[in-house]
């Protein structure tokens, strides 16, 4: 393990590091800050000078044989339709880098919606143009870029539904579990882009291999042509599921449901109800309904009890994060996905069966029938010894949540006829 820092000039590295590294066979760059609302300048320096300095570096390994550039499938996600190739950068590299130098944070942020333009955020503006970099600073470099989708669970790999992280899909899925999420803009029938993890690092490693396999011959070609086709010197490949084995959101969340019934946590918080909303107005009643009536109340049974409220302000960043991913999950994209196609089919029998990454293999059922043990596991930290414990208290939160309901559904009915006969006297 070596130390260091992708936004600092020379990466941060001592120069005692610096030479060991030198000796490097293959760089998986997967290094970057993925918060979607991640400040400009952060974003930048992370995801664009490190970028850049990481190639820098690699042109001094005598030894290189791969240099694989990790990026994502929405990098232009401005297009509808996204290929296997390059596409223009909203800004050159080094016009970015001296931007974020010389100007300060304040301006910097009031620039920022100008300057991402029709970008959702600051990670998939720095993505598109990291990819611009790769393509620029990466002459003389054995290079792949790869795009994978939304990254959710392994499906096999170390163990089946580990998982590690809250971000995108997970997120919605661990927090419909436990009670907490209960309402997401998004349109059911729009095909979830994810991929699990494993998968992905599967493709990395083949994608590596390729990439040092076809080393010579890429460079001879680059250096007796210099306007090579720039896909043909650095190949891109969209790893996606939608082109070979699509799963809708409302199939995805209504597996999930199955599962996640089979074995709920001890740690859940309300009895599981969820919907997708296709439509933004009616998202936004189900969250004042939904979310913030009931945080008003919990929140004020604690106050009055003596306890710091805090139901409220979770529910404030939740409904920043689902606002944040409603971008991706009301929207389609086409993707091209040939390269991976053709990768797969230069993999031998035996190592098909190593790294494994050819989406049409993977059944969604069972997969997902690993995930919410995975999640209960591996996020809340409850081990499957104490699943009679979260079946009694699913079962206890049940009952609690339909009497609620038929309360809520007796007063709505008595107010309701309550004002009709007040009407009713009046006419």
């Amino acid at each position: 393990m070596i130390h260091a820092d992708l936004s600092k000039l020379d990466l941060g590295l001592s120069k005692e590091n610096r030479e060991r590294l030198l000796d490097t066979n293959v760089i998986f760059h997967a290094a970057a800050t993925v918060r979607f609302n991640e400040p400009i300048r952060i974003a930048v320096n992370i995801n664009i000078r490190g970028t850049k300095q990481l190639l820098l570096l690699a042109k001094e390994m005598p030894k290189l044989k791969s240099f694989v550039y990790v990026s994502t499938a929405f990098s232009h996600c401005v297009n509808n339709f996204i290929e296997e190739r390059y596409y223009p950068a909203p800004m050159e590299t080094d016009k970015i880098l001296i931007l974020v130098d010389i100007v300060d944070d304040e301006k910097l942020d009031k620039f920022m919606p100008t300057l991402i333009d029709d970008w959702p955020n600051s990670y998939a503006y720095t993505k598109a143009i990291a990819e611009d970099t790769v393509r620029q600073y990466s002459i003389g470099i054995p290079v792949c870029i790869v795009r994978p989708s939304i990254v959710i669970s392994t499906a096999e790999e170390p163990v089946s539904g580990w998982i590690n992280n809250v971000y995108g899909a997970v997120g919605v899925v661990m927090g419909s579990a436990i009670g907490l999420l209960r309402t997401l803009h998004c349109d059911p029938d729009k095909v979830a882009e994810i991929v699990p993890a494993d998968y992905v690092i599967s493709h990395l490693i083949v994608a590596a291999w390729d990439t040092a396999k076809r080393k010579d011959t890429l460079l001879s070609i680059e250096s007796a042509n210099p306007n090579v086709p720039e896909t043909e010197r650095v190949p891109i490949y969209n790893y996606v599921s939608i082109c070979q084995n699509p799963i809708t959101w409302k199939k995805f969340m209504k597996l999930n449901e199955i599962s996640g019934m089979r074995v709920p946590s001890k740690h859940i918080i309300w009895y599981y109800m969820f919907f997708l909303n296709k439509y933004k107005f009616v998202h936004d009643v189900y969250v004042i309904i939904l979310h913030m009536i009931p945080a008003v109340i919990f929140d004020t049974v604690l106050f009055l009890i003596g306890r710091k409220p805090m139901l409220l302000k979770a529910y404030k960043k939740i409904n920043q994060f689902t606002s944040t991913i409603a971008y991706f999950s009301t929207q389609q994209w086409q993707f091209n996905n040939d390269a991976v196609v053709k990768l797969w089919s230069r993999v031998t029998p035996a190592d098909r069966q190593i790294f494994n990454f050819n989406m049409s293999n993977l059944n969604w059922e069972l997969y997902l029938e690993n995930m919410m043990p995975g999640l209960r596991l591996y996020l809340a930290k409850d081990p499957m010894d104490t699943l009679d414990e979260g079946r009694e208290k699913f079962r206890r939160l049940k009952v609690y949540h339909y009497s609620l309901l038929t309360v809520i559904t007796i007063l709505l009915v008595w107010g309701i006829i309550s004002i009709i006969n007040r009407i009713m006297s009046f006419l």
